[in-house]
């Protein structure tokens, strides 16, 4: 477990500076692109680690796609529950 942390850690604080950058969540981005949430709790750390290679190589897509999902919702608002 501490091996993800550690390689997923740089990535997580791109995340956080793009969600800064942005008004949408990044929630919203990974869902338009097509990500979906995981079904349980377990995971395969060979697959995460294959997912953040993949997150490396379309970062430059996902910025993209933030920012182009930013402009289609200028004045986004996240509705309390």
């Amino acid at each position: 477990m501490g091996s993800l942390i550690a390689a997923f850690g740089p990535r997580f604080a791109r995340c956080l500076q793009l969600q800064d950058e942005v008004n949408v969540p990044l929630g919203l981005v990974f869902k338009e692109m097509g990500q979906q949430l995981p079904e349980t709790h377990l995971s395969d750390p060979h697959r995460v680690f294959r997912q953040l290679k993949l997150l490396d190589l379309a970062w430059g897509l996902l910025r993209w796609k933030a920012h182009k999902l930013d402009k289609e919702h200028p004045n986004f608002q996240n509705q309390p529950l």
